[in-house]
């Protein structure tokens, strides 16, 4: 493949232009110089690097996450240990997440509980009580962070 202007790497890519030049203001990107016409000359190798970068949002990491290890992988040398720690977060924050929405799932379950059964002992046809009182229960944001 020929080197690519801007335009024909955003559309391969599926992105706006202006994800690329704020691809290059970031540093995912390398700037590349400008041709003789003043366009901007990009390398098939661009758009690997970009693909990898979807690929990595889709595993949730950060730009700054992604820069990370665009320049371990940039750097000549050992690469691994250094990847091997930055995926062991990821996976750390990804689990801790998890227990998070886990919890988050448990206490809307209760509330739910909580809200069936007010509603089953009501036989009058009206809420015996208002939505709120099925979150009386439910800890303050400032308990969930010192659970």
């Amino acid at each position: 493949m020929a080197s690519l202007t801007r335009g024909k790497l955003a559309q391969l890519a599926h992105l706006n232009p202006e994800t690329i030049r704020f691809y290059e203001r970031e540093g995912i990107l390398p700037k590349v110089a400008r041709a003789e016409n003043g366009y901007r000359r990009y390398s098939p190798d661009a758009l690997e690097r970009i693909q990898f970068v979807g690929r990595a949002k889709n595993l949730g990491f950060s730009l700054h996450q992604i820069r990370d290890l665009l320049q371990i992988q940039d750097a000549s040398g050992p690469a691994c240990l250094q990847v091997k720690e930055l995926l062991a977060d990821k996976l750390a924050s990804i689990r801790e997440k998890k227990q998070e929405i886990e919890w988050l799932e448990g206490q809307i379950l209760l509330a739910l509980e909580q809200c069936n059964h007010s509603l089953q002992q009501n036989v009058t046809g009206q809420a015996a009580c208002p939505v709120f009182c099925c979150l009386s229960n439910v800890p303050l944001s400032d308990e969930t962070n010192n659970s």
